[in-house]
C-alpha cells in the first residue's frame, strides 16, 4: 500500500499499482498521458486530482545482442 503524499518518491510498479486516495483509502486508478515532453499519469478521486511523474529511470543491458546497420 502506498499513500498519496505531495512529494512522495517510491517505486513505479508500487506507484501504478498500490497508490490510495489520502482520504478514503481506496486504490486509484491512474490515465496515462504519453508525451514527448514527458510521461504523466492522472488519477481522480474524492474529488482530487493525483499526478505522479517519472523521476528515474533504471536501464538494461542485453550485451549479447548487437545491432547493426
Amino acid at each position: 500500500m502506498v499513500d498519496i503524499e505531495d512529494d512522495t518518491v517510491v517505486p513505479f510498479v508500487s506507484a501504478l499499482e498500490e497508490a490510495r486516495c489520502p482520504e478514503c483509502g481506496a486504490t486509484v486508478v491512474w490515465q496515462v498521458n504519453l508525451d514527448a515532453d514527458g510521461t504523466t499519469y492522472r488519477a481522480q478521486h474524492c474529488g482530487n486530482d493525483y499526478y505522479m511523474v517519472p523521476e528515474t529511470y533504471r536501464f538494461v543491458v542485453d550485451e549479447g545482442g548487437v545491432y547493426e546497420e
